[in-house]
């Protein structure tokens, strides 16, 4: 039963699911750092897996830190999440920040954040 259960989910997860970053709920100021929620919302006919959020500069290059609530999350078919993300002032005044989305079946996704008017 369990090698079964196991192909069943295998099997699933290999299918490519649609983009399921729904938006980007709120920016807002606290003391000295910037929260950035976003809004998670999954095909529901499909898991994605494995998806990691990551902010990037105007290089493409990994800004840290940032402190995401969760990482490397999956969710299951139809399933809504709302993730926060604390980003430092240093990171904040970084003039370009691009949040990228992408998951072992879940397709890259680039959103510019304009986090100008929170420094």
């Amino acid at each position: 039963m369990t090698k079964f259960a196991f192909l069943i989910l295998n099997y699933k997860s290999t299918h490519e699911t649609e983009q399921c970053v729904d938006s980007i709920e709120n920016l807002e100021q606290e003391e000295n750092d910037v929260i950035v929620e976003v809004a998670f919302e999954n095909d529901p006919n499909a898991l994605a897996f494995f998806i990691r959020l990551s902010l990037k500069d105007e290089k493409d290059d990994l800004l840290y830190p940032v402190f995401w609530e969760d990482n490397y999350l999956s969710l299951i078919p139809g399933e809504k999440r709302t993730l926060k993300c604390v980003v430092p002032q240093q990171v904040a005044e970084v003039e370009s920040v691009t949040l990228t989305v992408s998951g072992w079946n879940v397709p890259e996704k680039k959103i510019k954040l304009f986090l100008e008017g929170m420094k």
